[in-house]
C-alpha cells in the first residue's frame, strides 16, 4: 500500500470539502439575505395605499420566495 498516495488523496479530499462547505456558507448567506429582505418588502407592502405598488411589491415577494425555494431544492 502506498501510504503517500493515501495522503494526497486525503488531502485532496479535504480541499475539496473546504471548497464545497464555502460554497454552501455562500448559499446559505445569499438565501438569509434574501429572507430578510423578503420581510422588508412584506412590510412595505402592508402600508403601501397605491394597489400597484402592492402588486409589483407581491410579485417580487413571490419572484423571491421561487428563488429560495430552488436553492433549497438542489440543497
Amino acid at each position: 500500500m502506498d501510504f503517500n498516495k493515501v495522503i494526497t488523496n486525503m488531502q485532496e479530499l479535504q480541499s475539496k470539502i473546504e471548497v464545497y462547505e464555502l460554497k454552501n456558507k455562500n448559499i446559505d448567506d445569499a438565501i438569509s439575505s434574501i429572507k430578510k429582505e423578503i420581510i422588508k418588502l412584506e412590510k412595505k407592502c402592508e402600508k403601501e395605499q397605491n394597489e400597484i405598488e402592492k402588486h409589483i411589491l407581491n410579485i417580487k415577494i413571490l419572484i423571491m420566495k421561487d428563488i429560495i425555494e430552488k436553492f433549497n431544492f438542489k440543497n
